[in-house]
């Protein structure tokens, strides 16, 4: 049994049902898929998004509903999108205090974990009016400056990077042109090559998968899987796992 772990927020959460797809046909079967992700996620308090509210990652249900396979293959971990927490208002110690959590968590688990840096290069090139157009979409209640942001950035991306030494943990260091007028979410035309060479280190001595794009079908359906806890409205609601099981491939949402 092959076991793969993703950990992030809207990028996975866009890429998802690519990532599975690919992953399933290089990986082969059986498959375990866990995700612990979503649209703004951050990494230790809830977060909500378009009335939709999910645990931070080091409070999922994720940690404790967590079953190794009964043989010997280590199971594989991405840890990425670090930094919505900065537009959050929460200080960098403490989201470097949560990163460091989950790769404490995982390597006790065994688990061969890359990480992703900060997308600092399309940071560098952020323009003030741009800043302000993204925050009002993306984080409507952040009130911090470019500035701000950056400074922040900056301080966090040194601390990923000496976490990421500590543990022996394989970096990425995101590539400028992955994004366009949208700072922090991958351009679909990049979609498959970031995401290649984000999971390089895991397919060692091996071609990478392909993630090419399935179809909008395949979208909905991997979009409308819902994780085991979420809250709308106030309102806690629970969905069993996993959400998907065919032909080997398991997927749990978390």
């Amino acid at each position: 049994m092959n076991q793969l772990i993703l950990i992030g927020a809207s990028n996975v959460t866009i890429a998802f049902p690519r990532l599975v797809n690919g992953l399933a046909e290089r990986v082969g079967e059986p498959l375990e898929i866990w995700g612990v992700h979503g649209h703004g996620r951050s990494y230790g308090a809830w977060s909500k998004v378009l009335g939709r509210a999910l645990p931070g990652i080091t409070e999922s249900r994720f940690w404790g509903a967590w079953t190794p396979a009964d043989n010997s293959v280590p199971p594989r971990a991405l840890i990425t999108d670090i930094g919505n927490d900065i537009l959050y208002g929460h200080d960098t110690d403490q989201i470097l205090r949560w990163v460091e959590t989950c790769l404490g968590r995982l390597q006790d688990m065994g688990a061969q974990v890359v990480m992703t840096r900060l997308p600092l290069a399309s940071l560098e090139t952020l323009s003030r009016i741009r800043f302000r157009l993204a925050r009002k979409i993306l984080f409507p209640r952040c009130g911090l400056s470019l500035a701000d942001v950056s400074r922040e950035a900056l301080k966090l991306d040194a601390g990923v990077v000496e976490l990421a030494q500590r543990y022996s943990t394989p970096l990425t260091e995101p590539q400028g042109h992955w994004y366009g007028l949208d700072p922090i979410h991958i351009r679909s035309r990049w979609i498959e090559s970031a995401w290649q060479q984000i999971l390089d280190d895991w397919f060692a001595g091996g071609p990478p998968p392909s993630f090419p794009r399935v179809g909008i079908r395949r979208d909905l359906q991997a979009w409308r899987w819902w994780p085991a806890e979420r809250a709308r409205r106030g309102r806690v609601t629970e969905t069993p796992q996993p959400v998907f099981q065919q032909n080997g491939l398991s997927v749990r949402l978390y």
